[in-house]
């Protein structure tokens, strides 16, 4: 955040739009990475089926969600009619606020058992 908060900063003068840029690709890329996550759980969590069905939903939210941050960080480059404000407002505000935010805590407040998201893979040294 604060990467893409000097970017904009010094992008008012002129120069540091590849900054921004930069920030925002960041934070956008572990945004994707947190919601490839709750699908993750999603998918093989022994959690209840509300509560799988609220992850993956909202995981996609926010892969979506960034998705369009990434286009907009990028704008300068490569122009979108989705890169611009109003639609970032509707769209990517929307989606990370009611789609990701509220869903993935009202998952994990529906969910509070214990082990109910091991999605533990057992790893076994090869054979010498």
């Amino acid at each position: 955040m604060p990467l893409t908060a000097a970017g904009i900063t010094l992008g008012l003068s002129g120069s540091g739009r590849w900054l921004e840029c930069v920030g925002a690709l960041l934070v956008a890329g572990s945004g994707m990475l947190v919601g490839g996550l709750h699908i993750l759980l999603a998918a093989c969590g022994k959690a209840a089926l509300a509560s799988r069905t609220l992850f993956a939903v909202s995981g996609l939210s926010l892969i979506t969600g960034m998705a369009l941050a990434s286009l907009y960080a990028v704008r300068f480059w490569y122009p979108s009619p989705m890169a611009q404000m109003a639609r970032m407002l509707a769209f990517h505000g929307t989606l990370n606020a009611l789609g990701f935010s509220a869903l993935a805590l009202c998952g994990w407040n529906l969910e509070k058992l214990p082990g109910a998201f091991s999605c533990a893979v057992e790893l076994s040294p090869p054979p010498l």
